[in-house]
């Protein structure tokens, strides 16, 4: 993408330097993110992985002590007169084995425990590290609105196709964009920011969608977006 800007820069003469080095700078910040995104995901994929491996561990080592357990106690019942009026004593291997599989049990139940626990901080860290980079989308996708307004000719024609390009991604990432000419003023979705009046609209109406606003698909709404209402 900087290649494409400082190119865009080239073929024209309208738009300042300044505002492209903002942009591309938008872009490297962006990326830089990205990667510390990915990063998080393999620490907590190997997070996960190391848990798996543990309780697999304790399951096979439970059922390894319960099979000399019962080979024990087997051997014990084999040994036990036959000819003995009174009932022998519990033999101490049963109660050896009964603390070892409350131990056990306990292990895997911590173990459990401890993975949902990973994967419930994996599902959060993964949702807040998204809403980050849609927010940093969001406002790249600022500037690029900026930096259009102060545009003409080929850099404009350009810019808006880099602008289409960031649309097209964060509809295909769930995101829908809030804020259309002639949609009543919701407050839940919208901020007014200004009044204008109007002929062809009512009162209450969007006149002009000064920046747009972002929601996700399970309804969290990133940013209201800011729109002049008809008067």
């Amino acid at each position: 993408m900087r290649l494409h800007l400082r190119d865009l820069m080239r073929r024209g003469s309208a738009f300042t330097q300044n505002v492209l080095d903002a942009l591309v700078q938008e872009v490297e910040e962006l990326r830089a993110r990205v990667k510390r995104y990915e990063q998080t995901q393999t620490e907590l994929q190997d997070a996960l992985r190391q848990e798996r491996l543990e309780k697999r561990a304790l399951e096979q080592r439970l059922r390894q002590e319960h099979r000399e357990s019962e080979r024990l106690r087997e051997e014990l019942h084999n040994q036990r007169p036959r000819d003995t009026a009174e009932p022998s004593p519990t033999p101490p291997v049963d109660h050896e084995r009964a603390a070892l599989e409350k131990q056990i049990a306990l292990l895997i139940a911590e173990s459990k425990a401890l993975q949902e626990r990973i994967g419930e901080a994996s599902e959060q860290a993964s949702q807040q590290e998204r809403v980050r980079l849609l927010r940093g989308l969001g406002e790249l996708m600022d500037s690029l609105g900026r930096a259009i307004q102060h545009s003409e000719g080929p850099m404009r024609e350009g810019l808006l196709g880099i602008e289409a390009q960031f649309v097209r991604f964060l509809r295909d990432e769930g995101v829908e964009l809030l804020g259309k000419v002639g949609e009543p003023l919701n407050p839940w979705l919208h901020q007014a920011v200004d009044v204008r009046e109007s002929e062809a609209l009512s009162r209450g109406q969007i006149v002009e969608v000064v920046r747009p606003g972002f929601r996700l698909s399970d309804g969290t709404v990133l940013r209201h977006a800011e729109v002049v209402v008809a008067s």
